[in-house]
């Protein structure tokens, strides 16, 4: 336990600063909507695409967000060797894709269960803004989707789509420290991004969601880029 605490505050501390950036990111996106009303046409299109499209804009949202603009951000750096590139961006549009499909389903769960944060007047109730973070990173963040994303990297990444490998690769510490410590560094960079989230009507929350997922996406790669230059050196 005390290791696994360790390596959560080594994981916050390591992420701090692109924490807050996403945190930046997702409150001038609230801001933006609560407070400028010539951006507000551009948000009512978004929402009427996502009421539209349904889980199909989930999906492609979360695609674009989550797979594409980073794959071709990383290109950029010469993060991904060319003989790569097509395996990657595969594998990154298959899971970003399902996980889109799974958050616009869980915050339909989330809407049903709890009800709506932001009524038609605008005000917004806060302590419903807090359950669902807390059903969020208590439950599905905890329990869900930092575990399952954890094997799938590890599998894909580590062991290179090899079962084989990826069982032998399922250690006592992969359970008891490094996905305690990645749960414990998401509870401290989402908790109040995902609160922003919550804070906006339903039909822009995946949208939102998948603008601030791209920007997490990309800080953390280039942190993982600059720490392992730093590690060669």
């Amino acid at each position: 336990m005390r290791r696994a605490l360790a390596a959560g505050c080594a994981g916050m501390r390591a992420n701090l600063k692109p924490g807050l950036l996403l945190w930046a990111v997702g409150t001038a996106l609230v801001l933006t909507y609560a407070l400028v009303p010539a951006a507000r046409p551009a948000y009512d299109r978004v929402e009427g695409w996502q009421r539209d499209w349904g889980l199909w804009f989930s999906a492609v949202s979360t695609g674009l967000c989550g797979a594409v603009l980073p794959w071709l951000f990383l290109i950029g750096l010469g993060r991904i060797p060319r003989r790569e590139r097509a395996r990657q961006l595969a594998f990154l549009l298959v899971f970003w894709i399902y996980r889109g499909l799974e958050v616009a389903f869980f915050y339909q769960f989330q809407s049903w269960l709890f009800g709506e944060a932001r009524s038609v007047d605008g005000s917004v109730d806060y302590g419903i803004v807090l359950a669902k973070m807390a059903f969020d990173m208590l439950v599905y963040t905890a329990f869900w989707s930092i575990p399952t994303t954890t094997l799938v990297y590890r599998w894909w990444e580590d062991c290179g789509g090899d079962f084989s490998r990826f069982r032998s690769s399922l250690d006592r510490e992969l359970f008891t420290l490094r996905m305690p410590a990645l749960i414990l560094s998401a509870w401290m960079v989402w908790a109040p991004s995902v609160c922003l989230v919550y804070s906006l009507p339903s039909a822009l929350q995946v949208p939102i969601f998948s603008i601030v997922l791209c920007f997490w996406v990309l800080l953390v790669a280039v942190v993982a880029g600059k720490r392992s230059a730093s590690e060669a050196a």
